[in-house]
């Protein structure tokens, strides 16, 4: 089973305050989006997701610590995280 990286959460950390929050997460969804050509999100569905992954990850629906992403990532078990 893959893991988060610490060096991979602090690329998305651009504040550097430890966390990620929406707005981060949104900005990392966005440059995704303008390196592929394959993937095309509009923004309402960049927000969907920005809020599913919040209201998966988060414990007060604001920011992600290192911790909460990587309990929430070993949660979803082997078979979800294959291909990544």
């Amino acid at each position: 089973m893959k893991s988060v990286s610490p060096v991979s959460f602090k690329l998305y950390d651009f504040d550097g305050d430890g966390c990620i929050d929406k707005v981060e997460l949104f900005t990392m969804l966005r440059a995704a989006m303008l390196e592929s050509a394959d993937l095309q999100l509009t923004e309402r569905q960049m927000n969907e997701i920005v809020e599913q992954t919040f209201s998966m990850v988060s414990v007060d629906n604001s920011r992600i610590t290192f911790g909460m992403a990587t309990t929430s990532f070993h949660s979803l078990g082997p078979s979800s995280t294959q291909g990544l």
